[in-house]
């Protein structure tokens, strides 16, 4: 037993005066009866499935992101910042959610972020409602679920709480997976959303469907899950934060106290910069501007080609995405093609940035009610649809594989530390390939390739930090985790767009194999760390001590 362990009371023997399933208290203990095993498992299964729920709404609406923000006038940049909005909230407010859950429980907290992304949806659906304020709708929307989106990292925790050190990076492999499944099915019911009728095939559709599936997480956990900590170690934890409030630390709007304390092990900070270039690098072309990168190379030039080969059939197409053809403006001169919905200001009809290929018009007489502009946008936003859902359905497909059964015997095979510097190697490879494709379906095999990377890396770094953690901070720490992955989240998103905006489609792509490929050098010192590639308990937790 590590010597963080050794005074970690039996939470599950000590709460035994409560029968409400709230207060039931769960810990991995060697003590533990073959009952509060089990019910230990029950738990786990009740975690994995909230968070496959929340990864499902997230699968959906993550992928058309980029599509709806063009849609309502955003450029590259904006789309970027918008990206970047939902992971600067969550690196402000993930290390206070950690510390809460450490201060009242893992449950309370599930609930209040669950409920917030609830809510988060519902404003991302009725920004299709108001095209004038559309763009500061969906902000609005990842503002307020990245305020609460504590739900990650406090199952984490859960997990974490639960499960014996020898078993978390399996059982972390199966989070990864969870992580995998939401995207190889979110993305697909997006898609499948988008072919819906009139405003249900909209951002409507998307963020209603998205919100009911949150509604019924959250009322799952609340019936479900119980409390993972005990009262002591909750008490314990409060009187700890007392005192950094009567100090005044616990006014700060960042949690220094918690940061302070994650770099002075030096395991777990080389772990932790470890996990922020990799996130920023993978977040730089992906997060944000990937769709537009399959809108500009492949989205739009397939469909001007079929506007230019039949502009009738694009017209009807149009107007049944449009579900009825605007009223037509009869005070325009005579021949003149007038677009309605651009005098009602409507991001819809504003043309492409320079950067995505700017404007379309074709050299024919457009229909009163429709721009060729506004016709290419409509049939722009149903195909990358489909092809943005395509592909990060091929990345979660990748990763549920990857993660649900390859990581045991890869972890064999390779070790911790090889995982971590052979995934960063892949990565970097991966990112340099992505703008040589002619077609869509050439992306699919290196996308394959990056989803591959990321997945026998980073459930490892996730894994290892919470064993580099002591468990009455655990929460706390791996809110710190999370927070530094936000903000690799934020930097990422706001370096993509602005390479693209200024530069070329290309550019993030470049740029983020070049940070990927410094990642790897700083993943090479690991084996200071764990030089027989065998960063088990005792070793990280005398660390850790």
């Amino acid at each position: 037993m590590s010597d963080n362990s050794q005074n970690v009371p039996n939470n599950a023997a000590n709460d035994t005066s409560s029968t409400r399933s709230e207060d039931i208290s769960l810990t991995v203990s060697p003590e533990l009866s073959p009952e509060q095993r089990a019910r230990n498992e029950s738990a786990k299964r009740v975690i994995l499935f909230t968070v496959f729920l929340d990864l499902l709404g997230f699968g959906i609406v993550i992928p058309l992101l980029g599509v709806y923000s063009t849609q309502f006038g955003a450029s590259p940049l904006t789309a970027g910042i918008l990206a970047a909005t939902y992971s600067a909230m969550g690196f402000l407010f993930s290390p206070f959610w950690g510390r809460l859950s450490d201060r009242i429980g893992r449950r309370p907290v599930l609930l209040y972020s669950i409920f917030g992304t609830a809510v988060g949806y519902v404003i991302f659906a009725f920004a299709h409602f108001v095209p004038a304020f559309a763009l500061s709708m969906l902000f609005l929307s990842r503002i307020v679920d990245g305020i609460t989106s504590g739900n990650i990292s406090t199952a984490q925790a859960y997990l974490s709480d639960i499960t014996p050190p020898a078993e978390r990076a399996k059982t972390f492999g199966i989070f990864g997976a969870i992580f995998g499944i939401g995207f190889a099915i979110g993305p697909s019911v997006g898609a499948a959303i988008s072919l819906l009728p009139g405003a249900w095939g909209t951002n409507f559709g998307l963020g209603i469907i998205t919100a009911a599936l949150a509604f019924t997480n959250w009322f799952l956990a609340w019936k479900r899950l119980p409390e993972t900590l005990s009262p002591e170690i909750r008490a314990a934890n409060l009187q700890k934060d007392a005192s950094s409030t009567r100090s005044g630390a616990r006014r700060q709007i960042i949690n220094v106290h918690g940061f302070r304390q994650a770099f002075r092990l030096p395991g777990l900070r080389l772990l932790i910069t470890l996990s922020f270039f990799i996130t920023a690098a993978f977040a730089m072309p992906l997060q944000g501007t990937y769709s537009l990168f399959l809108i500009t190379k492949y989205a739009r030039p397939e469909v001007q080609e079929r506007i230019k080969a039949d502009p009738q059939a694009a017209i009807d197409e149009a107007r049944s995405e449009v579900g009825k053809p605007a009223p037509v403006d009869t005070t325009g001169s005579e021949g003149a093609t007038v677009d309605h919905l651009a005098k009602n200001k409507s991001g819809d009809v504003a043309p492409y940035p320079r950067t995505m290929g700017g404007d379309f018009n074709l050299d024919k007489p457009s229909p009163p009610d429709l721009s060729w502009r506004h016709i290419e946008k409509l049939l722009v936003a149903r195909l990358a649809s489909r092809q943005s859902s395509l592909i990060f359905a091929a990345i979660g497909l990748t990763a549920m594989l990857v993660q649900g059964g390859l990581i045991g015997p890869i972890r064999k095979w390779l070790g911790e530390v090889k995982m971590i510097i052979f995934g960063t190697l892949i990565m970097a490879f991966a990112l340099c390939l992505i703008p040589f494709p002619k077609s869509i379906y050439g992306e699919l095999p290196i996308m394959a390739l990056l989803a591959i990377g990321n997945s026998i890396a980073t459930p490892v770094l996730t894994s290892l930090v919470t064993a580099f953690s002591p468990e009455n901070s655990r929460g706390e720490l791996i809110g710190v985790f999370q927070s530094v992955q936000s903000l690799g989240r934020i930097i990422g998103p706001l370096a993509g767009g602005g390479l693209f905006n200024y530069f070329s489609p290309n550019a993030p792509y470049w740029a983020g194999a070049i940070v990927m490929a410094l990642t790897f050098f700083i993943a090479l010192q690991l084996r200071r760390v764990c030089p027989d590639d065998n960063c088990g308990e005792p070793k990280i937790a005398t660390a850790a001590a």
